[in-house]
């Protein structure tokens, strides 16, 4: 993208995406083969959505990104817009158990691709996510969804929980789409933090064999390609790298819905 030139923005590399399959109905019609059946056996507890975010969220915020130092800051100013006032802010399921020591789950369901799709559009909190994710996962799964995708960087408050839930990366050589990270570092501390996040970039390597399978899944995208940045309805991703500071940051690339661009599980 022409932000990562002439602009001065630092490319992070490809956003972390994660897939949690919930049935296969699918994967086996991608591969021509019948039936369907679940994948996932978490009980939905059914969490009641909220309409609005309240200061709540500021104490979940400051609490949950106590050690990440490259974000966008996801407080309840930003949340109340992306979620319910912004102009993309339609479709979103929101479930939280509201206090410093809380969680928030927002989920969007679309019918893309020939199949059933979610997306895992903010996952924060502590102790109680894990619970939180089982249960609208299970109700995703109720509700006939086949997959779920998120971002997530394995260094991200909220990766454990995620992966507990059964998430698992997707590997850059079979993805559906291309989007890249990046940041623009606004005080030296935030180049530090910008440095930090480069650094700990990683890559997701598969069997080959694995790789040459899951070719035929690609197609997993939400929609049109879009730029997102700071603030915007459409930024959504994976929380940065742990730094003393924080750094502006965008996404960019094809095929990606601006609702899907966090999780994201800052902006990635």
């Amino acid at each position: 993208p022409a932000w990562f030139g002439k602009l001065g923005w630092v490319n992070h590399g490809q956003v972390p995406f994660m897939i949690k399959p919930l049935r296969a109905g699918y994967f086996l019609r991608k591969l021509k083969l019948f039936g369907d059946f679940p994948l996932s056996f978490t009980q939905d507890q059914n969490l009641q959505p909220i309409d609005s975010v309240g200061v709540w969220a500021d104490d979940l915020w400051r609490n949950f990104s106590s050690g990440i130092g490259c974000s966008i800051v996801r407080d309840s100013t930003f949340l109340q817009h992306r979620l319910f006032a912004g102009p993309n802010a339609k479709g979103y399921r929101v479930v939280a158990e509201q206090g410093a020591d809380g969680g928030l789950v927002a989920t969007h369901e679309a019918e893309k691709h020939g199949g059933h799709i979610a997306y895992l559009m903010e996952a924060m909190g502590g102790d109680c996510l894990k619970g939180m994710l089982e249960s609208e996962l299970a109700r995703l799964r109720n509700r006939g969804a086949e997959l779920v995708l998120a971002w997530c960087y394995p260094w991200s408050p909220n990766y454990r929980h995620l992966r507990a839930c059964g998430f698992m990366p997707l590997p850059e050589r079979i993805r559906p789409t291309r989007i890249w990270f990046g940041g623009r570092a606004s005080s030296d501390h935030g180049k530090q933090a910008e440095t930090d996040c480069i650094k700990q970039l990683y890559r997701v390597t598969e069997p080959l064999r694995l790789s040459r399978k899951l070719h035929s899944f690609r197609g997993w995208s939400n929609g049109n390609t879009e730029q997102a940045f700071s603030r915007s309805s459409g930024a959504v991703g994976a929380h940065g790298a742990r730094a003393p500071a924080r750094a502006r940051l965008a996404v960019g690339g094809n095929g990606v819905d601006r609702r899907q661009v966090w999780l994201r599980c800052g902006d990635a």
